[in-house]
């Protein structure tokens, strides 16, 4: 299980939310969270901002464990720090 994945875990049973629930209530399916928290692959920029806004902390947060910030922001900088973290990936893993 990636850092990434552990975080998404964490949060969504601090929430008691099933793997099933999640999807649901972000539009994200199932799979798709099972495949991230496994750390099979890596959400592309509108999953990761979803799964931040839904529950409520950064972005940077569930990449890199920050939690200087707990409101999801949106900015540039964000999209150039997704790509140095997804640049070694292949395309399958990168774009769910």
């Amino acid at each position: 299980m990636s850092s990434l994945g552990a975080r998404l875990v964490a949060l969504r049973t601090t929430r008691k939310l099933s793997q099933r629930n999640l999807a649901i209530k972000t539009n994200i399916s199932n799979a798709t969270i099972s495949r991230i928290e496994n750390g099979e692959v890596m959400p592309d920029a509108n999953t990761l901002q979803t799964l931040a806004s839904f529950f409520n902390v950064t972005t940077d947060y569930l990449l890199t464990g920050n939690a200087d910030n707990t409101n999801p922001i949106i900015d540039d900088s964000f999209q150039f720090a997704l790509y140095d973290k997804t640049k070694g990936l292949s395309d399958k893993q990168r774009f769910l």
